[in-house]
């Protein structure tokens, strides 16, 4: 059986095209998602930044320092933690022993993603203060 070389050409130039569009796809993607991230970035560096400016004067350098890098430290208070990852996708009352505790659970956060992190979970006492941070690292 004798191929026809218009067919074989044909064939060459389409699947040439689709790959490149593939190609242009694929960048227009990540091209996106890079404007997506920087959004993110943005919008979380100006809510840490209006806070610390309003706070300048009333938080410990380690503290400042955190919520600049968008991490919790245990003995920070609900508005730090605010500051520094945003509002929880998630939020639990525990009732133990020695009081109330409330747990903030964030998940599938650009921002986390960014930092590497799978998941926060940060618990409070009864007086708003984090006692305890969890942090799962992405694999």
């Amino acid at each position: 059986m004798r191929r026809n070389p218009l067919a074989i050409g044909l064939t060459i130039i389409a699947a040439l095209w689709m790959l490149n569009c593939g190609a242009i796809i694929k960048q227009d993607v990540q091209r996106r998602n890079h404007e997506q991230q920087s959004e993110v970035e943005d919008a979380d560096r100006a809510r840490r930044s209006t806070y610390l400016d309003r706070h300048q004067d009333d938080l410990p350098w380690e503290v400042r320092d955190a919520i600049r890098q968008g991490k919790v430290l245990v003995g920070m208070s609900e508005g730090d933690v605010l500051a520094s990852l945003g509002d929880p996708e998630d939020e639990r009352t525990i009732e133990t022993r020695s009081g109330r505790q409330e747990l903030w659970i964030y998940e599938d956060d650009d921002l986390l993603n960014y930092m590497g992190y799978d998941s926060v979970r940060v618990m409070f006492d009864e007086r708003w203060t984090v006692i305890e941070v969890e942090i799962e690292w992405e694999d």
